[in-house]
């Protein structure tokens, strides 16, 4: 006769669980299983025939990678590097900022068994990766920086793992950066993110490096025109120059020696700079200049700095020179006027301005004040309490907030006129 088996006393099988991560008796399954399989990988990976010798047709090395393709599908290996890294902060003062489970050498290892066994020869391949797995994880870099300039244990793995793996991987597949019109947006996010990790303290020489040669290797196979948000960055950058800062002035004199065609072209002939990039170029000299004149001689920063004014200079014509602003030519008196000048404006004293055409106003004098400080800004313009212009600070560069009514009653004056002139004013 069965019985269904009961204890036979409450308790007598007792297997308590961890009190918390703290605990001896605490193991956390998945993240080991993650350690031995990203082991097992970079094991195999190490052992994987040579590149040249599967290019010569050998029947071993042929039948090795054979062999390692099928036991570590490609897909496992984009779905391990697709993986986010948690960044965590560190936890009290010493303590570490490195996650539980996925860490940056487990994709090392993932991209040198992917490298060679299956290789990044595939264009899509290269540009899937590139989007699901590399710029997530530079992204990522540029975050764990500690503001108070410590060291980050994540962020020198991350750096580690870029600096060996991503960024040597990016430059070998160059190539594939001349004709991809329809990555362009995912090149310009990437283009961005290096260049805000290469401005990261915590990296070491070598690794500054890599991330210079990546972006020279990059910006190399780019149109010039596609370089222009990045111009309006380093006008800003390069203002306030340091060791920091090596990596803009070596990929600014390598564009401009090699695109001085482009930008020393009359603006009218297809296929050159327009006024806005030469704009930039200019300010780019000055305010290079304008830096190196307000700091202690250094050998390394200026043998960097110098090789690059004579390269934006040379690629200017030679008759170039910054044009006014625009609200410079609106107020600029005529110097050709006859007589005494006799203001007419025209009469808006009966016209009044309605709630839609209010809302408006106020939309527009934003606007007005947002594209005067954007432009100060890329001029090297700092916020300031006090105007000085020598150091280009300026008390009203900064919210709209605290300039409302200065630009409320010209605005609003235009808008009278109009009104006046029996122009009507529709929102759609």
């Amino acid at each position: 006769m069965l019985k269904e088996w009961v204890p036979e006393a409450e308790g007598a099988i007792d297997h308590p669980m961890p009190a918390s991560d703290e605990d001896e008796d605490y193991i956390d399954t998945g993240a080991a299983i993650l350690n031995f399989y990203c082991t097992l990988v970079d094991l195999m990976g190490r052992c994987a025939p040579e590149a040249q010798n599967i290019a010569q047709g050998k029947n071993d090395s042929l039948r090795a990678r054979a062999i390692l393709r099928s036991l570590v599908p490609l897909a496992d290996l984009q779905g391990v590097l697709s993986l986010r890294f948690s960044l965590t902060n560190a936890a009290g003062e010493g303590g570490s900022d490195m996650p539980p489970g996925l860490i940056p050498l487990h994709k090392q290892s993932i991209v040198l068994f992917l490298e060679r066994v299956y290789g990044m020869d595939d264009k899509e391949l290269f540009f899937t990766l590139l989007e699901d797995a590399f710029l997530p994880d530079l992204r990522a870099a540029t975050m764990v920086e500690k503001a108070d300039g410590s060291e980050s244990e994540m962020g020198l793995a991350l750096n580690r793992y870029i600096g060996n793996s991503i960024l040597p991987a990016l430059i070998k597949q160059s190539s594939f950066y001349a004709e991809a019109d329809n990555y362009a947006p995912l090149l310009d996010a990437t283009l961005h993110t290096v260049y805000r990790l290469s401005k990261c303290k915590i990296l070491t020489k070598g690794q500054r490096e890599s991330v210079s040669d990546f972006l020279v290797a990059l910006t190399r196979e780019m149109q010039p025109a596609m370089l222009l948000p990045l111009l309006r960055k380093l006008t800003i950058d390069v203002s306030n120059l340091s060791e920091y800062t090596t990596v803009a002035l070596r990929l600014l004199t390598l564009h401009y020696e090699r695109c001085g065609k482009y930008y020393g072209s009359s603006s009218s002939t297809a296929g050159t700079a327009t006024e806005e990039e030469k704009r930039l170029t200019m300010m780019l000299f000055t305010n290079i200049f304008d830096s190196l004149a307000k700091m202690e001689y250094d050998p390394e920063l200026f043998g960097k700095a110098l090789p690059c004014l004579s390269a934006i200079g040379c690629a200017l014509p030679p008759d170039y020179s910054l044009t006014k602003g625009y609200e410079d030519e609106l107020y600029n008196p005529a110097s050709c006027a006859d007589g005494p000048y006799a203001p007419m404006p025209i009469e808006t004293t009966q016209v009044e301005l309605d709630t839609d055409i209010t809302d408006l106003l106020s939309k527009f004098s934003e606007h007005y004040h947002d594209a005067w400080a954007s432009r100060k800004q890329e001029n090297g313009w700092t916020y300031a309490e006090a105007y000085n212009d020598q150091e280009k600070l300026h008390s009203k560069t900064q919210t709209f907030q605290h300039e409302r009514e200065r630009y409320r009653e010209p605005v609003g004056d235009a808008l009278k006129a109009l009104l006046a002139l029996n122009w009507n004013i529709e929102y759609e």
